[in-house]
């Protein structure tokens, strides 16, 4: 037989167990109802209305960027520094031109399937109940394919990755929502329009550390820009307080220091993962590191110190 310390289980609480699971449920339901009742139908409105507006919003933007390169630095420029600023402006203009309906192309089959098969996720709470009612008999049941001598290995690694990518996950949607309502707010108050779509995709590229912060920043940039230089201006200055925020007071007291990875390191797997995967490569570039750690840590570093020090 096999018996389970239950301070070693996965899933702990204060509460019985169908209670703890009910009550996350119903703050689930809450969640959910609210984001499809509200959040999403807007979403969706500005993204139609966004995708249609697309050719003129490139349209607008060129015309920001030529208004101020032509008021306010085209004067200050050599003949010769004019011309080479001009074509760089024009080819920059083509780029973001086609990198933005190559992304509209791609992305509205994508919304399309989102939508049309949102009801299937309804099965997967279902699923997910009566797993975590049985985990425990899941749980013996692994072991038991599992060699004897490897079990207390075994239980150790899990226990330390659910803790590294629970404790991770948890605090990047904790602020990825608070991104996502933050940089929407601060766009209604600047009149930004789709406040609400770049506020979700803004929530949703912050999953990628770094890179994020400033993919999230574009979009939002060249709507303000649209409007006038001093509104960038100010939009980007609120964003930057935001991101701040974000960086020194959020992050800090939600993730901590979760994955314990130097900045080099998350780095590299970013563009490992981007190079491998692309975009999606990128979402799980972090936490595939994470347990990479937690494997060399265990295995490697660990290990060894036992050795060294009980060398019989």
């Amino acid at each position: 037989k096999i018996k389970i310390n239950k301070k070693e289980s996965l899933i702990t609480s204060g509460l019985p167990r169908i209670l703890a699971i009910a009550l996350v449920y119903l703050i689930g339901i809450m969640i959910i109802t609210i984001t499809f009742s509200y959040v999403i139908p807007k979403i969706n409105y500005e993204f139609h209305k966004f995708s249609s507006n697309f050719p003129n919003i490139i349209s607008q933007t060129k015309s920001a960027f030529e208004n101020f390169y032509f008021n306010q630095i085209y004067p200050f420029l050599p003949q010769t520094g004019r011309d080479y600023l001009a074509s760089i402006l024009n080819s920059l203009s083509e780029a973001v031109k086609h990198i933005g309906n190559s992304i509209l192309q791609k992305s509205i089959p994508v919304v399309i399937k989102f939508f049309s098969i949102v009801a299937g996720f309804f099965i997967v709470p279902l699923i997910t109940f009566y797993i975590l009612m049985d985990v425990e008999i899941y749980k013996k049941g692994f072991l038991l394919i599992v060699p004897k001598r490897m079990r207390d290995d075994i239980l150790e690694l899990l226990a330390r990755i659910d803790k590294v990518l629970g404790r991770y996950i948890r605090g990047q949607l904790i602020v990825c929502l608070c991104i996502g309502i933050s940089v929407t707010i601060a766009l209604k108050i600047w009149k930004i329009d789709y406040a609400f779509l770049i506020g979700a995709f803004a929530g949703i590229v912050d999953l990628i550390p770094y890179l994020g912060v400033v993919i999230g920043l574009i979009p939002a940039l060249i709507l303000a820009l649209i409007k006038s230089p001093l509104i960038a201006l100010g939009v980007l200055a609120t964003l930057l307080v935001i991101h701040w925020s974000e960086g020194h007071i959020i992050v800090p007291l939600v993730v901590g220091q979760s994955l314990k990875l130097p900045a080099l390191i998350i780095i590299i797997s970013l563009l490992i993962g981007a190079e491998l995967m692309g975009i999606a490569g990128m979402f799980l570039a972090v936490p595939v590191a994470a347990i990479l750690r937690v494997l060399i840590n265990y295995y490697i570093v660990e290990k060894k110190e036992n050795i060294e020090k009980n060398p019989s």
